[in-house]
Formats: C-alpha cells, structure tokens, sequence
C-alpha cells in the first residue's frame, strides 16, 4: 500500500500514517467511495495533508479541485504548504532520489470552479467529465450544498472541531450511504 512509501515533509521530517490513516486507505482500495468526510474531534490532526495525498494518489481525472472560504489560503495549501516528498524506493538513503507531490491541485473559488469545469468541458470531447475536489477550512452550509450539486468522482469534505455542529447534520444524512465513508479523527498528529 502506497502508505508504505516513506514520506516527508520539505523540512525532512517523516510522515508517518496514523491508524485511522491506514484504515481510511485500506477501506478506499477495496470499496467504491465517492464522498469522505474527514470529521476532526481535535486539532492538529493533519487531515488537510491527508486529504491532499488521498488525491495525489486516486487515477488520472480531469480537474482536481481545492475549495475552502478563502482563496488566499487555498493557494497556500496547494502550492506552499506541500511540499510532501516521497521515496518509491525503500532502501534509499536520504540523499537519494524523492518525489515531491506538488501543485496538482487548483485552488478555486465556487465562482471560480464553475469557470473551470466550463474551461475543461470547452477542451475535453468526452461526455462524462471526471472531477475531484477537497473542501477544507471553514464549514458553510450553503458552499457544502453547492459542490455536491457538482456530482464529483470523489468528493472530501474536511471538517474542523469548530464546524461540527454545523456539519452534523449532513455527515448524519450520509451515514448509511454506501459511496460515503466517514473518518472520525480523535487523535492528534505528533
């Protein structure tokens, strides 16, 4: 499994996957999920990392979206506060060869994901197209109900101790749903 790679952080500090982590990915090769919500009950969880390497590592598709209340920190995310680095080979030293998992992800606004699915239907002739997005940062009810009307391949929503009860409903609606897995997140990453 892919967790199995050794990671790290652009300071070199190792990344090392959490139970909840390894059970999230196990669960995701083997079942066909569509949505996650990421449900942290403390802070520092490290799931916005997360979110991004459940991404980077899924299939090809034809746009990967970033979405949370402010632009600025979504730029943030997706291109400074990578970079994740990884070893596919296990036996590498430290000086060896990394790859960094970078700006493969587009962080928009809703105005702005409208025009660039417009800007991917306009280059793309297939019928279906096949979309990803993370929703991270602020939980707002209006901006939730909006991306799911976009019907992505795969859909995370990450949600903070502070959003929880404004969430709660929607991750209650979603609970029995066989394309939904929902992660509870009790521990803190170190």
């Amino acid at each position: 499994m892919w967790y199995n790679l050794k990671f790290r952080t652009s300071t070199n500090e190792p990344i090392i996957f959490k139970d909840w982590q390894k059970t999230a990915i196990d669960f995701l090769m083997n079942v066909r999920i569509k949505k996650v919500w990421l449900v942290n009950n403390v802070r520092h969880t490290g799931a916005t990392t997360f979110a991004k390497l459940l991404l980077y590592f899924r299939p090809p598709c034809d746009g990967s979206f970033f979405i949370s209340n402010n632009l600025d920190w979504s730029k943030s995310e997706c291109s400074h506060r990578p970079p994740i680095e990884f070893s596919a080979n296990q036996t590498i030293s430290k000086d060896g060869e990394w790859h960094t998992i970078g700006n493969f992800l587009k962080p928009v606004t809703l105005f702005g994901l409208e025009k660039e699915i417009e800007r991917i239907k306009d280059i793309n002739s297939s019928e279906k197209l096949h979309l990803e997005c993370i929703y991270d940062n602020e939980f707002k009810v209006e901006t939730y109900k909006t991306l799911c009307s976009y019907d992505f391949d795969f859909f995370i929503v990450n949600v903070s101790t502070k959003d929880l009860e404004k969430a709660r409903p929607y991750i209650e609606a979603d609970k029995d749903k066989e394309d939904v897995l929902i992660v509870e997140i009790n521990e803190i990453l170190k």
